[in-house]
This record gives structure tokens, C-alpha cells and sequence, in this order.
């Protein structure tokens, strides 16, 4: 895919303007996902939970990798616990927690519904061409969009830097 510059390259301080993505999708996980990005970008993986890794130091910035649902994300199904005082966390499951168990199976009920998403690095509008290679890769590895589910409407949030905010521009 190719991309075409916008007509206005800088914004006011005359630094190239930036665009960053935000890329939805479903049956690739988080672990192939971050993979994915350290094989194309390089970078070091921070994980802030089971839901949500980062790949910081690549080539083009930070990636954030999660799956787009705060229920799981922010362990959000724990309010529902929390009043019968249920720590799930503390309760030994097998090799693991019942909470490990838990999520294992939210994710597969919810994981063909809700997406994982790839927030990607604000990128000079003159490299946008370095996430043509993601796209690519995805497909690659059988990610799915909108098609995989009646009622999925997944995404691709196009966060576009603006050359300034003055009225007659925007």
C-alpha cells in the first residue's frame, strides 16, 4: 500500500508532522503480535499485564500491544468479585491462579468479539511506508478484521498531526 503525502509536511515549529495508527483485529494474540513488531521494528518488551505489553526502543518508538477490552486490560471483572471478598489471584488453581483460569476463558468468549490492538508511534508522514511492513505481517499471520464475526466492527484509528490549529486550517 502506498501513501500519499499530505500537501502541508511541518507543523508550525517546522518539524515534519506525525501520524500514529491504531490497527484492531482478532485471532493473533498478544505474544505473536509483540513478536511480530520486535522482528520488523526490534525493541524490548514491557509487559504491564497479561492484556497488555508494550514494545518500547524500536526503530520507529513505543508500541503499545493490548486487547481492547478494560474488562480484562484493567482486571475490570474483579468489581464483580470484590463484594463476596472472591480473590482470585489468591486461590491456587492448578500450576497457576483461578485467576489465570479466569481470563483464559474470558478471552476465548470475548476474543472473537472484542479486538487486540497495535497503537503505534506517532511516524514522520514521510515514513509511513515502515507500517506498510505490520500490515503485511498481519495478514501474514491470519490476523482478522471485521469479517470474522457479525458483529465485530473493528478498526484502523488514523491519528493524524494537524500542520497547526488555527481556524482557517482546521
Amino acid at each position: 500500500m502506498e501513501f500519499t503525502l499530505p500537501p502541508v509536511l511541518h507543523n508550525e515549529q517546522g518539524k515534519l508532522r506525525t501520524v500514529g495508527f491504531e490497527i484492531e483485529f482478532a485471532n493473533l494474540g498478544i505474544a505473536d503480535s509483540v513478536r511480530i513488531l520486535q522482528d520488523l521494528y526490534g525493541g524490548t518488551v514491557e509487559k504491564e499485564g497479561r492484556f497488555k505489553h508494550k514494545v518500547t526502543g524500536t526503530c520507529l518508538g513505543d508500541f503499545t500491544v493490548e486487547f481492547d477490552l478494560t474488562l480484562l486490560t484493567e482486571k475490570g471483572y474483579r468489581k464483580f468479585l470484590d463484594p463476596f471478598n472472591i480473590k482470585l489471584d489468591q486461590i491456587t488453581f492448578g500450576a497457576g491462579t483461578l485467576e489465570d483460569t479466569v481470563e483464559d476463558a474470558l478471552e476465548k468468549i470475548v476474543g472473537k468479539i472484542f479486538p487486540y490492538e497495535i497503537a503505534c508511534p506517532p511516524v514522520p508522514v514521510t515514513e509511513l511506508y515502515q507500517l506498510e511492513k505490520l500490515r503485511a505481517a498481519l495478514y501474514e499471520h491470519k490476523a482478522e478484521g471485521t469479517e470474522t464475526f457479525p458483529t465485530n466492527a473493528f478498526g484502523t484509528h488514523i491519528n493524524v498531526e494537524a500542520p497547526d490549529l488555527k481556524c482557517e486550517t482546521m
